[in-house]
């Protein structure tokens, strides 16, 4: 992370943010302390530039990234994708709805859940991090406590939702499937 700090850092200068333009013909997005997902866009976009990053650190007179650095900005977008999407889509001016809370976090947990079957070389402490501190913050959405009764009804009377995000077990497919 420190080599994309420094090329933050640099990007945010003038005559830097110059020669960043002549190489990629845009500049860099920047992390935002006041963006939850401005580290994972900036990452994102560091990435998309991958094939003239050695040639943008190389003219601004930088340690160059490493095969071993860009797998772990490779993987730390992997395991911050499922949030970053979820915030995205939960924070839009339009078509966001109480309703589409709880599909979501049940969406971002399985999409964790799927992450934890891959096999990380670097970001594996970070993976246990985000899927404790999800399962953490929103046990009552994600266990359906009767604490969250209003977010399911708005789910379950939602259009598009109804109850095809349920698990298997809550839903009573499980029964109906058992049966067939």
């Amino acid at each position: 992370m420190g080599k994309c700090s420094a090329l933050w850092n640099a990007s945010s200068r003038p005559h830097s943010a110059d020669k960043i333009y002549q190489i990629v013909e845009s500049s860099l997005k920047t992390p935002c302390a006041t963006r939850c997902n401005s580290l994972y866009d900036s990452i994102k976009g560091l990435l998309d530039k991958r094939n003239v990053l050695s040639q943008i650190m190389t003219k601004l007179h930088l340690p160059c990234f490493r095969d071993v650095d860009l797998e772990f900005l490779d993987e730390h977008q992997q395991i911050l994708a499922p949030i970053a999407v979820a915030l995205d889509r939960l924070q839009s001016e339009h078509h966001c709805y109480y309703a589409d809370l709880i599909p979501t976090l049940h969406a971002v947990n399985n999409q964790l859940k799927s992450l934890q079957l891959m096999n990380f070389r670097h970001c594996s402490a970070l993976l246990r991090a985000v899927c404790a501190g999800f399962n953490r913050r929103f046990a009552n959405f994600l266990n359906l406590t009767p604490d969250v009764n209003i977010a399911l009804l708005a789910s379950m009377t939602h259009p598009y939702f109804k109850i095809r995000w349920l698990p298997a077990t809550l839903s009573g497919e499980h029964e109906r499937l058992a049966v067939m």
